[in-house]
């Protein structure tokens, strides 16, 4: 319409000036009446333009209502909140979502695609893995949202006594860095349509929440331990096995002794082995080991065992120190490291971000079952490779 005004009013302007340069100051009677007949048509699409313009601000007007309002609903939504909660049980379950519910979800939007799991459900999957993860306990955890490095002291200088006007002789204090980045955790479990309420009768949202929180929970645990422990850096956290500095070296290939564990207990300097988080890691093979040390016969006649059973709660002890156990941990072979001791608090576990979750419906299918994704990321190093020692068999 603005286009066919403005040719219009070119064409006034074409009869105004054909009547000037004609020398005549009234237009003549047949070009007055096109020049009015135009006017009028002119004065329609100004009037429609004029409609056409208060109806499309008051339309953006509550435009804007309507976006400020499903902003300040989004802005009102958290991951513990029931919006969240009932949206992200419903896509879980496969349930279609309404344009509030995607709104809701969308505030969970993970890295990985997913999304991110009620606050319910991760902290149900932390207790877990700190239930089954004895690294969680005895090592040093944090969050973060981005991949971080910490500050490794590689030296802390030397200070001495000298005579007065004498030089003092420099020495630095010196650092090293790690860098800790994310590193995926991530398992795909297969769901029947049924269990999940295809049958009529969906899930609940408790049972929902406590069945993936328990599959999931346990499983990221045994694979966080075995990574914390032994890990290797190479697509997963190194573990704390793989870079601490080996204190002792036995003299058979499948057998410790009493001496051997003393003077790895030894290995390790005051600080770190007198630190109320010094703790023992082994084997199952070398448990059973050490539980059958004893020292010589004493002149009553008795005779002391390395290992100390805890009372009610305590934990066992060697030399003092808690003992944890895994079979994640070589046994007593050859070259291999079944025993670490040591500081443990220096082992620093990184956790990147909270758990998500994603629907698979394609991957299975044919046989009647859909996938629940889930995706953790973390990352562990020891940061002082001095503050724990390994006892390494022989070679041969």
């Amino acid at each position: 319409m603005k286009e066919r005004r403005a040719a219009l009013i070119t064409e006034q302007r074409s009869i105004l000036d054909a009547a000037q340069a004609d020398g005549q100051t009234n237009l003549p009677a047949e070009a007055a009446e096109k020049f009015d007949k135009i006017d009028a048509e002119i004065r329609g699409l100004e009037e429609t333009i004029s409609r056409e313009q208060r109806t499309a601000k008051r339309e953006a007007e509550l435009a804007n209502v309507s976006i400020e309002a499903e902003a300040a609903e989004v802005r009102n939504v958290t991951l513990d909140s029931n919006e969240y909660r009932d949206a992200w049980h419903k896509s879980i379950r496969g349930d279609r979502l309404n344009d509030a519910e995607l709104r809701a979800l969308s505030i969970g939007t993970g890295s990985a695609g997913g999304n991110l799991a009620t606050t319910q459900v991760a902290a149900q999957i932390s207790q877990l893995r700190e239930e089954n993860n004895f690294m969680r306990e005895i090592g040093s955890v944090i969050s973060v949202d981005q991949k971080t490095a910490f500050a490794t002291e590689s030296s802390i200088g030397t200070a001495a006594y000298g005579a007065e006007g004498a030089d003092i002789a420099e020495s630095d204090h010196s650092f090293g860095q790690v860098t800790f980045n994310p590193v995926r955790l991530g398992r795909i479990m297969k769901v029947s349509e049924e269990l999940l309420g295809y049958a009529g009768s969906p899930m609940s949202p408790q049972v929902l929440e406590n069945y993936i929180a328990s599959s999931f929970g346990r499983s990221f645990a045994q694979a966080e331990l075995e990574a914390f422990l032994v890990g290797d850096n190479s697509n997963a956290p190194r573990g704390i096995f793989d870079n601490a500095a080996t204190g002792k070296t036995a003299a058979a290939t499948d057998a410790v002794t009493a001496d051997e564990i003393i003077e790895l207990f030894y290995s390790v300097a005051v600080q770190y082995r007198t630190a109320p988080t010094a703790n023992w890691i082994i084997s199952k093979e070398a448990a059973q080991a050490i539980r059958l040390l004893k020292n010589d016969v004493t002149t009553s006649g008795a005779r002391n065992f390395l290992w100390t059973p805890g009372l009610g709660e305590a934990p066992d002890t060697i030399l003092g120190r808690p003992v944890y156990e895994s079979d994640f941990v070589d046994n007593l072979a050859a070259t291999k490291k079944p025993i670490l001791f040591g500081d443990t608090s220096y082992y620093q576990i990184v956790d990147f971000g909270g758990f998500e979750f994603s629907r698979l419906d394609e991957l299975y299918a044919a046989s009647g079952q859909v996938g629940v994704r889930g995706i953790a990321f973390n990352d562990g190093e020891l940061l002082n490779t001095a503050a724990c020692k390994v006892l390494a068999m022989a070679a041969s």
